[in-house]
């Protein structure tokens, strides 16, 4: 029993004993701060504790997260949908407060980046959705300002949902027909855009050109002159106008549940479906690759239908040359 006692001790890692709960919360006001952190890396990395890592081990002493229930968090989190990117940053965060901690005299072990597998690179949510041109018009129809403008900005010009609520409306240029994307709108605070390649001027189209003119028209003045804002002036939650008026509304439409990012994989798979050039799609999605892109694309019925009888009196009419008729 003696010995068992020390090879456990002797496999514990040396320091003061913390719940991870008590620990994230220290990390948060402290750490953060002092490491002078943008306001979006820091609205990032609370998200991804409150979401993820309080609720998978906040009542865990620090010392007792292993590689085992790092591995076993990577696959419900896998299993629940998220990107890989989004996973690996959730692994990232935990490593640095692990690392944090013990300079801070705490007990944590060392994971390392290599001894956790991630889900491959290619992985996409299964249950992506994807709004059809004719479910958007029906959401937009349906939706009480200013959500059907706003809903409208997604479907036609392929916006992320935060990026939607990030526009002011000096991004908004009639004369030249130009959406600027500057910003995005991320737990209800302004933040840097995710990566550089979402920072663009994209064309506006006379349907959605018309419709944000008529917005502007009707619309109530806020200090920072966003297009939708709190009545305090703030920014919206994406995820609280999803909860609080898309699915609800999809409900009442009874169309299937989906989410903000529904619109865009809509605009995405409508262009590429209407023959626009993948490049030109990536480019409009502001994709930093090509195989990002491809992943947004969706098939409908009628377009493979479409493309089956294209096929048919493509090969019809070259048999039709050989054989002489």
């Amino acid at each position: 029993m003696t010995r068992t006692r020390t090879l456990r001790a002797h496999r514990r890692p040396p320091g003061r004993r913390i719940r991870f709960a008590v620990w994230a919360d220290q990390y948060q006001r402290e750490h953060m701060a002092e490491r002078m952190m943008a306001r979006s890396s820091i609205a990032i990395f609370s998200c991804s504790l409150r979401k993820h890592l309080v609720p998978a081990f906040g009542a865990r002493w620090l010392n007792e997260i292993d590689v085992a229930s790092v591995q076993r968090l990577v696959g419900k989190l896998t299993d629940a949908g998220l990107a890989r990117e989004t996973i690996a940053g959730v692994v990232g965060l935990l490593r640095r407060m692990q690392a944090q901690a013990r300079l801070a005299g705490y007990s944590a072990q060392t994971i390392a980046a290599r001894t956790v597998r991630l889900p491959g690179r290619n992985r996409m949510r299964p249950d992506a959705r994807c709004f059809t041109a004719e479910e958007s018009e029906r959401i937009i129809a349906a939706a009480p300002q200013p959500w059907g403008t706003y809903f409208a900005i997604l479907a036609y010009a392929g916006l992320r949902g935060g990026e939607g609520l990030g526009l002011e409306w000096p991004h908004v240029d009639f004369e030249k027909r130009v959406l600027r994307i500057r910003q995005q709108a991320m737990l209800g605070q302004l933040a840097e855009l995710k990566s550089a390649t979402c920072r663009a001027d994209l064309p506006l189209s006379e349907p959605l050109t018309a419709l944000l003119a008529a917005y502007r028209a009707e619309w109530s003045p806020n200090p920072r002159g966003l297009l939708f804002a709190t009545a305090t002036g703030r920014p919206h939650w994406a995820s609280t106008v999803r909860k609080r008026h898309l699915s609800p509304l999809l409900k009442r439409l009874g169309l299937p549940h989906g989410g903000l990012h529904a619109f865009r994989h809509g605009c995405a798979s409508a262009m590429a479906n209407g023959g626009v050039p993948l490049p030109i799609v990536q480019k409009l999605m502001r994709h930093s690759k090509i195989d990002i892109t491809s992943r947004y694309l969706h098939t409908t019925p009628e377009g493979e239908r479409q493309a089956a009888e294209f096929m048919a009196n493509l090969l019809s009419r070259d048999n039709r040359g050989k054989n002489g008729t």
